[in-house]
């Protein structure tokens, strides 16, 4: 017993991750304050099943929780297959696609749909030139909503060629790839997660389908060198051909 609930108030930590991923980021009112619940699953069973009191338990500041190991295995769980908003976590998947589909030095150019998206951005201007990588970091260090539509428009004319509409045939293969591995709750609608105005719809997912997604996206190298880098810049040609670079914002729902 001792172990289990030493087991238990480590998994503190290590549930923060996935928590405010799928529920700040998302946008989905999180408990007010840190919050022990009984009914948590801890290695497959309910605290009150394993007779763990409250005050052994971790307490966590989110509504949605999972640990979980290498291999599948699921340690600890809050409304881990509760769907839910999860908004720019689902720019997890677009990285997914992209990584398996491209080469990193390949070029991509900003559409006038990608710089006028709005919101959180990469500040990508129409008629920009940039690397695939490039357009990575712009998706993954500000959760650039410019860049996800850069991304989807490029890999979607790859993934169908005859394609009349790239974004859309990207968001079926975000679906797609869900599916392969595993995601039983998760329905994707765009590319970058925006879930409100004209983007509003029923695009949602599950703390153990996010799991699954960041396992897989993590390991890919470039999207771990991404994760890692300390620097916040994006490099870029102009429409009008001169090379530069700025500085962007960053958001951290990769450091689960």
């Amino acid at each position: 017993m001792k172990s289990l609930i030493s087991f238990a108030k480590r998994s503190a930590q290590l549930a923060a991750g996935f928590v405010c991923a799928i529920a700040l980021a998302a946008g989905v009112p999180t408990v007010a304050g840190a919050q022990v619940l009984t009914t948590d699953n801890v290695c497959g069973k309910t605290a009150d099943a394993r007779g763990i009191t409250a005050e052994n338990l971790p307490d966590i500041d989110a509504t949605n929780a999972l640990v979980m190991g290498k291999d599948g295995t699921v340690y600890y769980g809050r409304g881990a297959d509760e769907q839910v908003k999860i908004a720019s976590i689902t720019k997890v998947m677009t990285a997914i696609l992209t990584v398996e589909n491209c080469k990193m030095d390949e070029k991509v150019t900003v559409s006038n749909t990608a710089a006028t998206v709005g919101n959180s951005t990469a500040g990508l201007l129409e008629g920009d030139e940039l690397t695939v990588e490039q357009a990575l970091r712009g998706l993954m260090i500000p959760s650039g909503n410019d860049a996800a539509i850069v991304l989807a428009e490029y890999v979607g004319k790859k993934i169908e060629p005859k394609t009349k509409d790239a974004e859309a045939t990207f968001v079926k293969a975000m679906n797609e790839r869900a599916k392969k591995l595993g995601c039983t709750g998760t329905l994707f609608e765009n590319p970058h997660g925006l879930d409100f105005d004209e983007w509003a719809g029923d695009m949602h997912s599950t703390a153990h389908d996010v799991a699954l997604m960041m396992q897989e996206a993590m390991k890919n190298d470039t999207i771990r060198e991404v994760v890692a880098s300390e620097d916040s810049w994006i490099e870029v040609t102009g429409a009008d051909g001169a090379d530069h670079s700025h500085s962007m914002d960053t958001h951290n729902y990769w450091l689960c």
